[in-house]
């Protein structure tokens, strides 16, 4: 067998065992797979890829409008989070903290 042939195979067999690392590792992480999930981990560990804090601000309105306000509180959490991380004027910041304080009074 020719090296090239050689280095083919190898890098197939790579491949092949880090896609099934990566399954495996997903498996075990995503128990709950259903959608939406009803896991609260798998929810936060899905909320965490959402780095756009207007997103999450416009997501807390629409669970505030419909009356959940713990889920509310968590999107509106993450998303003030993530205007101070980025150090959003001060006036962003008290929009935000203005409605995490009307979730929290309810």
């Amino acid at each position: 067998m020719d090296n090239s042939l050689k280095g083919i195979l190898l890098f197939a067999l790579k491949v092949s065992l880090v896609t099934v690392a990566i399954v495996f590792a997903f498996n075990n992480m995503c128990r709950d797979c259903s959608f939406p999930p009803k896991n609260e981990i798998t929810k936060l560990f899905l909320i965490s890829f959402i780095q756009n804090p207007y997103v999450l601000y416009k997501l807390s309105e629409m669970e505030k409008k419909k009356g959940n306000s713990e889920k509310a509180k968590v999107y509106i959490e993450a998303a003030l989070a993530l205007v101070e991380i980025h150090g959003a004027p001060k006036n962003v910041l008290e929009k935000y903290q203005k409605m995490l304080d009307e979730l929290n009074n309810k």
